[in-house]
This record gives C-alpha cells, sequence and structure tokens, in this order.
C-alpha cells in the first residue's frame, strides 16, 4: 500500500499491490519500483464540491514506478568555501588573521567608547532643558524639573528615557559585535597553538607511557596498560578543559592550549629519569614495606610468651 504526495493534495492518490520488487538501474540513476497485481485509486481535485469529486480506479497487472536517484549522488564541494577557514590555514596565515582581528576588535571598541562618550555627552548639555544654551554644563536633575510644567516635566524625562534606552541598544550592539570578533579571534589564536601543542603533546605522552613498562614491574601488560588510559584521559579532559576556556575567553589562548602540555611534560621527564636510574617508583611491596612501619604491631599474648620464653629441660 503506497500513498503518493508528490502533489500535496493530501492521501487522494493510493496504490494497492500484492507484490511487487525494487531494483536500481545498471548506471545508478534510476530506482526501478515494480508492482503486480493491483489497483490505482485516485481522488480528482477540481472546483466542485466535496460530495462531488470525481473517483477513478484502475486496474494493472504490473506497473513500474522510477525514482530519480541523480540528486543523491556524492558531489565535490567547491574548495574556495573552505580555503579561508581557520582550521585549513597554515602558521603564516593564521598569524596575519589574527593580527587583523586584533586590530578589527580595538577599532570596534574604540568606537564604542565615542559612541558612549557621544551619548554622555549630549546628555550633560543644557539643551535637555533649553534648546538655546550651547555650553556643556552639569545639572542636578532635581533643578532640571523646577519651575516647569507637568507637560514639560513629562516631556523631558521622557526624552531622556528615550536617550537612555538608544544607549543601552547601542551598546549591546557593539558589544555583541566586538563578542562575535574577539570569539574568531579566539578562535585563529587557537588554531596557531594547536599546530604545535599536538607535536608536543606526542612527545610528552611518550615520554609517559615508555618509561612506565620499564617502572610497573608486576602485574604484566594490565596493568601498565590502566595507568596509561587513566593518564590519557586526564590529559584530554585537561586539554579540552584549556581549549573551552580560551575559546570563551575566560583564559588566554596561549594558557588554555598550553596548560595540558606544561602538566604532563614534566611527569613524563620525571617519569623518564626514574626508569633510567631503575627505580621501583610503582613498586606495591616497597609501598606496603613503608607504611607498615608506621602501623602498630601485634603484641603476642602473655601465655604464647612465657611458652617461648621458658627454658629448655
Amino acid at each position: 500500500m503506497i500513498y503518493n504526495h508528490s502533489k500535496f493534495q493530501g492521501n487522494n492518490n493510493l496504490t494497492v499491490a500484492d507484490s511487487g520488487k525494487m531494483e536500481q538501474t545498471s548506471d545508478g540513476n534510476l530506482l526501478l519500483l515494480t508492482l503486480y497485481n493491483g489497483y490505482n485509486y485516485e481522488e480528482k481535485s477540481g472546483r466542485n464540491s466535496e460530495s462531488k469529486k470525481p473517483f477513478q480506479r484502475t486496474r494493472f497487472t504490473e506497473e513500474v514506478i522510477k525514482f530519480d536517484l541523480s540528486q543523491f549522488k556524492m558531489t565535490r564541494t567547491n574548495d574556495e568555501f573552505f580555503r579561508s577557514a581557520y582550521y585549513m590555514l597554515n602558521v603564516k596565515q593564521l598569524d596575519k588573521a589574527s593580527d587583523s582581528l586584533s586590530k578589527e576588535v580595538g577599532k570596534k571598541a574604540n568606537d564604542l567608547k565615542r559612541s558612549l562618550m557621544s551619548y554622555y555627552s549630549f546628555f550633560s548639555r543644557a539643551s535637555l532643558t533649553d534648546s538655546s544654551a550651547k555650553k556643556l554644563k552639569r545639572v542636578p536633575v532635581e533643578k532640571l524639573l523646577v519651575g516647569k510644567k507637568n507637560d514639560e516635566q513629562l516631556r523631558i524625562v521622557d526624552n531622556a528615557l528615550t536617550m537612555a534606552r538608544n544607549a543601552q541598544g547601542s551598546f549591546e550592539f557593539n558589544r555583541q559585535n566586538i563578542k562575535e570578533a574577539a570569539t574568531l579571534r579566539a578562535r585563529y589564536e587557537i588554531e596557531w597553538h594547536r599546530k604545535f601543542t599536538l607535536s608536543l603533546a606526542c612527545l610528552a605522552l611518550f615520554l609517559i607511557g615508555a618509561p612506565l613498562g620499564a617502572i610497573i614491574r608486576r602485574g604484566g601488560l594490565g596493568m601498565p596498560l590502566v595507568i596509561s588510559v587513566l593518564l590519557f584521559v586526564a590529559y584530554h579532559v585537561i586539554s579540552f578543559t584549556g581549549e573551552k576556556a580560551a575559546r570563551s575567553g575566560v583564559a588566554d589562548s596561549w594558557k588554555g592550549m598550553w596548560i595540558s602540555t606544561f602538566i604532563f611534560l614534566p611527569v613524563g621527564i620525571f617519569l623518564t629519569y626514574k626508569a633510567t636510574s631503575d627505580s621501583s617508583l610503582l613498586d606495591a611491596e616497597k609501598y606496603r614495606q613503608f607504611f607498615k612501619r608506621f602501623l602498630p604491631s601485634k603484641k603476642q599474648s602473655p601465655a604464647i610468651k612465657d611458652e617461648n620464653t621458658a627454658p629448655l629441660q
């Protein structure tokens, strides 16, 4: 049972068949649906009333329905769409783009500052109450409404509220533009640092993983594998957290991207040193003997002590 919705007119075209098969042409452009022993039910739409629409029923022994598959083929995307993306640029291009975005952020910040100062200057002018005054002077709020009529006071307050809303709207608009430009700059800077942090991350993890097999002498393959996985998960969590902090602007880009390397590289150097000096850093028996000295020893009972110290006859 097949409902045909190709004309977007509801369930007015129905095909019912007892069997069928589906196959694809050799060139892959068409999908053939062959139906056997069925009926086509179609309710014609027209200008007649709802109770007098024409109805058509067609019987068939074999019917072939063709579906075009050419639009589902994979097509190569134009390289120009991704050529300027930050993850496709080299170090020199990333440096240039980051510098340009830094200048853009500074320019937008200065424009926002001048815009706010212009609003402040406009608020401070006496022209708010006296259009003939041209000098800049500060007047207390209470004195602005002294001696004014009610309608003039309302006009002054309404003008002040309008200018305040305009200043707030201008500030929010410029702040959002600055935030977007700063976020884009952070992405370029993060990608610039990633070019170097990934290489040093491989070195740091190698310096951690290689000495573990030499230091951990008991437990076979399982214990070094478990510790290596835990260290790798810790590195991934720290690296992801630092990158997220740099992307959101909480931390500088170099701090967020290098924090995991700064933590794990000294650990790798320390483990390598311990491995070369044949240290038993992760020997469980050594730690057991160390803590055993701080635990209270079990005292023997007097009966056993007397029996052990009794002279031989």
